[in-house]
């Protein structure tokens, strides 16, 4: 698509409101003061969603839920050769 060679996908962060949790409520609130969960997705070319991953407090950074990820650590070890994400 549109000419990008090897792209296997783009990858972006994003902020899911949610009630204020009983337990580490604190943890749950984002730098805006919401209490939300950082979703970190991988889209295809298609708009597919092809790797969620939702299981972090909004308090959170993208760059912390990256290096933490089982996709990160697949490119590392040669899992996915020649093929290179898209994001921000």
């Amino acid at each position: 698509m549109a000419r990008f060679p090897n792209v296997v996908g783009a990858v972006d962060c994003t902020h899911i409101a949610i009630k204020a949790p009983s337990e580490h409520e604190e943890t749950f609130v984002n730098r805006k003061g919401v209490h939300t969960i950082n979703v970190q997705a991988v889209c295809d070319n298609e708009l597919k969603i092809t790797n969620p991953v939702a299981k972090w407090p909004g308090s959170s950074h993208d760059s912390f839920i990256w290096r933490t990820s089982g996709l990160r650590r697949q490119f590392e070890d040669g899992c996915i050769r020649d093929g290179c994400l898209l994001g921000e």
